[in-house]
């Protein structure tokens, strides 16, 4: 296998409304450092401002491949684009309480393949539904179990070992073994899959206390998270991989200024971890 070290993140923009706090912010450079890019929340205008940015430096070519507001960023001068797939989610319709926050529409979440050395790479991208896992009872762990089985579908067949990097924001509350809870199987024909933190058990990566986001829902759950237990910081993003990963390397940057979300940043070696099987 190739012997080369690939950084990548994932992380929750929130609608890009305090994207100008990122570019100000120290943490922006760490951004510029990774290979590949996983974002919640996109906007295409905000989103190609964003790609300008990263791009202000020599050694790097970031381009964007996206679909129904998630995207995932990578170096060009790097990586051999081969396919993006949107990949339509499992749907239920929201209970009538969630209606007063989110749509729950239909939507989609995404894979892409590229290569970097004849070594492929499977990126999956998501972000689940924002719903209460009370009054949609295994709904989640459906939606992630299936996304990966039909990006599955799509990379079967086509080469004996394949990267695969799975992350974004669960929107699933109360729990920290996330990939355990959501996953149905982690062990995949190109190997067992991974949380790239294994440390994260105490680490919380969504707060409502800063949330920037305007509408009045929002703003009272900004103003009651300490007063209300579901308002409490969680633990909603997760990246995981089939990559030899050395998750003392895994960084959990919180960047409140910017996001009610942290960002998850990662490092692995481009080549399947032991547990690969054929």
């Amino acid at each position: 296998m190739i012997n080369y070290m690939i950084k990548y993140c994932s992380f929750n923009i929130e609608d890009f409304v305090a994207i100008d706090k990122l570019y100000e912010n120290k943490h922006f450079d760490k951004f510029k450092e990774n290979d590949i890019i996983l974002i919640q929340e996109w906007k295409e205008k905000e989103g190609n401002e964003f790609i300008v940015k990263l791009n202000n430096q020599e050694k790097r070519h970031y381009v964007c491949k996206s679909k129904d507001r998630v995207a995932i960023i990578f170096d060009e001068n790097k990586f051999k684009f081969e396919k993006v797939y949107g990949i339509e989610l499992l749907y239920e319709p929201p209970h009538i309480l969630e209606k007063l926050y989110t749509k729950g529409r239909k939507k989609k979440n995404m894979m892409v393949i590229i290569e970097y050395n004849n070594f492929k790479l499977c990126i999956i991208n998501f972000h689940l539904h924002a719903y209460n896992k009370n009054y949609h009872p295994g709904f989640h762990k459906k939606q992630l179990s299936k996304l990966l089985s039909d990006s599955l579908d799509k990379i079967m067949l086509k080469t004996e070992s394949f990267g695969i990097i799975m992350g974004g924001d669960t929107n699933y509350r109360g729990s920290s073994e996330l990939l355990g809870e959501l996953i149905d199987n982690p062990i995949t024909p190109y190997g067992e899959l991974k949380d790239v933190c294994v440390r994260c058990k105490k680490i919380k990566t969504q707060s409502f206390s800063c949330i920037h986001e305007k509408g009045i829902i929002k703003k009272l759950a900004k103003r009651y998270t300490k007063k209300l237990n579901f308002l409490k910081d969680s633990r909603l993003d997760f990246i995981a991989t089939n990559l030899v990963t050395d998750p003392k390397k895994t960084k959990i940057i919180k960047l409140c200024s910017v996001s009610d979300h942290c960002a998850v940043f990662a490092k692995s070696q481009m080549k399947l971890n032991k547990f690969a099987s054929k």
